[in-house]
C-alpha cells in the first residue's frame, strides 16, 4: 500500500481517507456524505473510528473526536485506523496533517507516518 498524504496529489482510483470531527454543532461531515447513512451504520466520529463507504472512489471516514481535543496522538491513531481499514487497497490518500495548526505540521506529518507504519507492521517468523 502507498499512502499519499495530500489528497490533491492522489492518483485516480485511490481510496480517499476523510477526517471527520465533532464540533459544537455536531458531526462535521465531508461534502457529499449523508448523515442518515452514517447514523444507520453507527458512525459517531469517535477517535479512531472508521467507516468504509464504497464508491468511486472508495472513501474511508476517519473519526477524530472533538475538534478542540485533536493532538498529534489523535492523528497517529487515525492514520493507523485508516491503514487497517484500507489494508487491501493499493493507494490511499489522506490529508490529516492540515487538521492541526500549521505550526504543528511537521509533528503532525511525523505522527501520521508513525501511525501508518505501526499499523502496517507484521511480524513474520
Amino acid at each position: 500500500m502507498a499512502l499519499v498524504v495530500n489528497v490533491g496529489n492522489a492518483p485516480k482510483g485511490a481510496t480517499v481517507g476523510l477526517p471527520v470531527v465533532i464540533t459544537q454543532r455536531g458531526i462535521k461531515l465531508p461534502r457529499g456524505m449523508d448523515m442518515s447513512m452514517l447514523v444507520r451504520r453507527g458512525f459517531q466520529a469517535r477517535t479512531g473510528q472508521v467507516l468504509v463507504v464504497p464508491g468511486d472512489p472508495t472513501k474511508v471516514l476517519i473519526g477524530l473526536g472533538d475538534a478542540g481535543s485533536i493532538t498529534v496522538d489523535t492523528l497517529r491513531s487515525a492514520a493507523a485506523a485508516l491503514v487497517r481499514a484500507a489494508w487491501s487497497d493499493t493507494v490511499v490518500a489522506v490529508d490529516l496533517v492540515s487538521v492541526l495548526p500549521a505550526a504543528q505540521a511537521v509533528a503532525a506529518a511525523k505522527a501520521v507516518t508513525e501511525g501508518a507504519l505501526m499499523a502496517s507492521y507484521s511480524y513474520d517468523t
